[in-house]
């Protein structure tokens, strides 16, 4: 029996999706960068747009160091993940001049639409105030 648990921990670890420098946010969804200013949240079932939103944010400041005026953009709005096969994903980027359509600033908040963006600041206010798998709509 105990010979067999490392062959099955072996196992289930290899089947594992791995991605270089998967970033974890404050509300527990993965972030997975593309490029030095693009980036993809990988969705959660039941995470609310407001939850992606806080992740690209956390990803921003801690990762990237950009904070509050840096504006976040959708780029790719939530579908099929690029990094994380099987998965949705929402692509966010922090260069304007990588979108293919207008940049509309609101304060709404979408994940639905290619080009909306809020600022790191704003986006930040829909993080959790204590960290946990629990805490992340």
């Amino acid at each position: 029996m105990n010979a067999f648990l490392p062959a099955v921990l072996a196992l289930v670890i290899s089947a594992l999706p791995v991605v270089a420098d998967t970033f974890r946010g404050i509300n527990w969804l993965y972030v997975n960068p593309i490029t030095a200013t693009e980036y993809e949240v990988v969705l959660k079932p039941g995470a609310s747009p407001r939850g992606v939103w806080c992740a690209a944010s956390d990803y921003s400041g801690r990762r990237l160091g950009r904070y509050n005026k840096t504006d976040l953009i959708v780029k790719t709005p939530a579908g099929p993940s690029v990094t994380h096969p099987g998965r949705n994903g929402v692509v966010f980027t922090i260069d304007p001049s990588q979108l293919d359509v207008a940049l509309t600033k609101s304060h709404s908040v979408t994940i639905n639409k290619a080009g909306a963006s809020l600022s790191v600041g704003h986006a930040k206010m829909f993080c959790p105030f204590f960290p946990g798998p629990f805490f992340y709509d």
